[in-house]
């Protein structure tokens, strides 16, 4: 005995409804991939916990305070060439165009580390 033409067995309608799900649950994990990417990551000087919080993939939890590497909140940088790249931040914290430290390099994600990089001043 054959199944009529034009009917559905029932594991043939599962296995639709499977494949349905599938596709919507991956267009919907695509559609917050870009979400986060536009509107989920921090701009400079931001405060973050980690890498990926930050446009630029930079989350520093070192401040230099004179001239040492000490441990501070996390906040986003960025790379830079002089101290004119690196703009004040938000709340009125200053930045210099310094060459990370060993500290400073641990914050960093294990590729793609800038040779120089905006790092806050203390107070």
């Amino acid at each position: 005995m054959t199944a009529r033409k034009g009917k559905k067995t029932l594991g043939a309608r599962v296995l639709s409804a499977l494949g349905t799900l599938a596709v919507l649950a991956v267009i919907l994990g695509l559609a917050g991939l870009k979400w986060w990417s536009i509107c989920g990551q921090s701009d400079f000087a931001e405060s973050c916990s980690r890498n990926p919080d930050c446009e630029s993939f930079f989350c520093l939890e070192h401040e230099l305070e004179d001239g040492e590497e000490v441990p501070s909140p996390g906040y986003c940088t960025e790379s830079c060439e002089t101290d004119a790249d690196c703009e004040s931040g938000g709340d009125g914290a200053r930045f210099s165009c310094v060459v990370p430290g060993e500290r400073a390099k641990a914050d960093l994600p294990p590729a793609g580390k800038p040779e120089k990089l905006c790092m806050r001043l203390a107070e």
